[in-house]
């Protein structure tokens, strides 16, 4: 999971997004060190680009359908 999130990341363009992915794999690698526990709360990041200028309203649509995809898949 982490390898791919790093090479996303490697690949991501947006240099704050890419930080953001990078410090959240070291995070995570953290807390895992320090709770060595088996039960761990994840973060999914759902990347959006507001090309055609949407309103609020099909944007929150959009997230929601796509949360509800992953929610399904987990």
């Amino acid at each position: 999971m982490f390898n791919n999130l790093k090479e996303t990341s490697q690949k991501e363009e947006n240099e704050k997004v890419k930080e953001i992915c990078e410090k959240y794999v070291e995070y995570i690698k953290k807390k895992n060190e320090e709770n060595k526990s088996s039960s761990k709360n994840f973060f999914i990041i759902i990347a959006y680009e507001n090309k055609e200028n949407r309103e609020i309203q099909q944007i929150n649509s959009y997230l929601n359908e796509s949360y509800f995809k992953i929610k399904e898949t987990l």
